[in-house]
């Protein structure tokens, strides 16, 4: 058997780390409804091994589920999962909520947590004071952390202890008591133990990973006989714009997706140049062809815009004079997703490549910004952006790319057709992608990734 790394020598026990078998058994205990197996396999499979890929959406699930039946050590965990979009949106109000509660309840490395947050500006604004104050509530207990959270904190008192500053009382924590209550169990310090581990070998999963994806995904979908439902696409390119910046690249990147999809199953609806009346027949057609339990994809290459906290897509003909006419003249992202939520389908995923610059801007209009805003996902959906909020979405990587599709357009084709890899783990990989491509030219563009999907799905099972 191959082991994933080293040994565990905690107390007096000496085993090999097995995180596979690890797994296995925390299956079983989940299956008997055990608080900390469901919390063990929702960190496992956040991260995913060589032999069992990341299932996020069932991560979340059962930590949420582990912090119902009164688990303490779940909502540092849920803390996290908010953090870093694990199976969830983003949603850094959250997880400041779960961290602090974690803390609460004794979870010390909830503490550094905090620390971390107010000492780096994360969600919050930058404190090096009210940062200090958490940070030292786990100074005498360094040893009862888990290495990741440990190697922080010592490195923060070291830099402490150069600057000579005066010592901070955690009464500089503006929030309720600041009594750290006794040490947790020994169940919750085990779980969060692991997490620590499992942080430290994020990497080299991430490296195993990609490495074996296709394989491991293949026999598991040859074992197990994969069979997909009816599976359906709208795929909508606008290039030719009339009242706003024309565009060179979507109605490409359009048609090559509808090819691509049509060669893995799908039946395809493809529209390109659409005007507002033909953009909303060709939802309301689409709409009217689906069954429940229908595999769903929407796919819009194009200008779309933020208007408050709602995202725009604009049709060729939309004028923009004012925020209530580009309201009219184009259409809502949520009544996209909306539709697609009223038919029972079975999985809806929807990708948006409009993340381009304003589209108003070069009129002199102030309508919208640069970047769409971050949305949220229904239950049995997942939502792509090409670009982060307040991103600008690449069509070339400089004057010499000959590329004839836009950068997160052609990514996506890339990986979409590997074989045996599920959706949510095929658009991590567009993601990472289109980051080390965008910043080898100095460029900051992250796929913004809302997954609330329960289940496996592929874009090619073959």
């Amino acid at each position: 058997m191959k082991w994933l790394s080293g040994t565990s020598n905690r107390g007096r026990f000496s085993v090999p780390v097995n995180w596979d078998e690890a797994i296995k058994w925390a299956e079983d205990g989940v299956k008997n409804n055990n608080r900390q197996s469901k919390l063990l396999l929702a960190i496992l499979l956040a991260q995913g091994t060589s032999k069992n890929p990341a299932n996020p959406a069932r991560a979340f699930q059962l930590a949420q589920e582990a912090d119902q039946q009164g688990l303490s050590s779940a909502a540092e965990i849920l803390g996290w999962f908010y953090r870093d979009g694990v199976g969830t949106a983003v949603d850094i109000q959250k997880s400041f909520r779960y961290f602090f509660d974690a803390r609460e309840k004794g979870i010390l490395g909830a503490s550094v947590h905090l620390g971390r947050m107010y000492l780096e500006g994360i969600g919050v604004s930058k404190d090096p004071a009210t940062a200090k104050g958490y940070l030292l509530e786990v100074k005498s207990k360094l040893d009862q952390l888990g290495p990741g959270n440990r190697k922080f904190a010592e490195a923060y008192f070291a830099s402490l202890e150069k600057e000579a500053s005066q010592p901070v009382s955690t009464a500089a924590i503006a929030s309720p008591p600041t009594v750290v209550p006794a040490a947790p169990a020994s169940s919750d310090n085990a779980q969060q133990i692991l997490l620590e581990r499992l942080e430290k070998m994020q990497k080299q999963l991430e490296s195993l990973q990609a490495s074996t994806n296709t394989i491991q995904h293949s026999q598991i979908i040859q074992q197990s006989q994969v069979t997909t439902a009816p599976r359906k696409a709208l795929v909508i390119g606008n290039d030719s714009y009339r009242h706003v910046t024309k565009l060179t690249n979507a109605k490409k990147d359009a048609t090559a997706i509808a090819k691509s999809l049509g060669q893995l199953g799908y039946t395809v609806s493809l529209h390109l140049d659409t005007n507002e009346k033909s953009f909303k027949q060709a939802l309301r057609v689409f709409r009217g062809s689906l069954d429940a339990g229908d595999e769903v994809l929407f796919y819009f290459a194009g200008h779309g815009v933020q208007l408050g906290s709602s995202n725009y897509l604009l049709a060729t003909d939309t004028k923009g004079d004012n925020e209530e006419q580009v309201k009219d003249d184009s259409v809502e992202l949520q009544r996209v997703l909306d539709d697609l939520k009223t038919r029972n389908s079975k999985f809806a995923l929807a990708i948006i490549d409009a993340c381009r610059d304003n589209p108003f801007k070069q009129s002199g209009r102030t309508v919208g910004g640069r970047g769409l805003a971050p949305t949220t996902a229904a239950t049995g959906q997942m939502i792509m952006f090409s670009a982060g909020a307040g991103q600008q979405a690449l069509d070339k990587l400089g004057s010499d790319d000959k590329e004839t599709n836009g950068v997160f357009t052609r990514v996506l084709l890339k990986e979409m057709s590997k074989p045996g890899i599920p959706v949510d783990r095929v658009l991590r990989n567009v993601r990472n992608e289109v980051v080390r491509l965008t910043r080898a030219v100095g460029h900051e563009q992250t796929p913004a990734l809302y997954d609330q999907a329960v289940g496996d799905f592929y874009f090619s099972v073959k």
